[in-house]
């Protein structure tokens, strides 16, 4: 029998999520500038994650035990980068010129953040 998700809970963690992307994406711009960017500028995706430690993706001590772990990928128009969150903390950032970006997007499988430093 699988875990029963609640809704309530995902929808206030996921706008959590939402609200730091906004404040990261919008502190990268210049102070003149913070004022366009709006919550209809991110685009996000959120899939189950499976990870070879109970780290997560976070890097550090973790038990060596299959995890898995919500993760979302927010992606905010006019930057070339997105936001990556694994258990709803705030992972990494990773770039689109890399060859990660396409990818984690594609097969929504993100890399280890001990790969791509925040």
């Amino acid at each position: 029998m699988g875990s029963v998700i609640d809704p309530i809970r995902e929808g206030n963690q996921l706008t959590r999520v939402l609200e730091d992307a906004h404040s990261r994406f919008t502190a990268k711009l210049p102070p003149n500038y913070r004022t366009w960017l709006t919550y209809e500028d991110l685009s996000w995706y959120s899939f189950s994650q499976l990870w070879g430690s109970t780290a997560c993706g976070h890097g550090g001590i973790g038990g060596c035990a299959m995890t898995p772990a919500q993760t979302v990928i927010v992606v905010c128009s006019g930057f070339h980068e997105a936001a990556i969150y694994t258990d709803y903390r705030f992972q990494q950032w990773l770039d689109d010129s890399e060859p990660e970006f396409p990818r984690a997007i594609l097969n929504l499988r993100v890399p280890d953040a001990r790969k791509h430093p925040a």
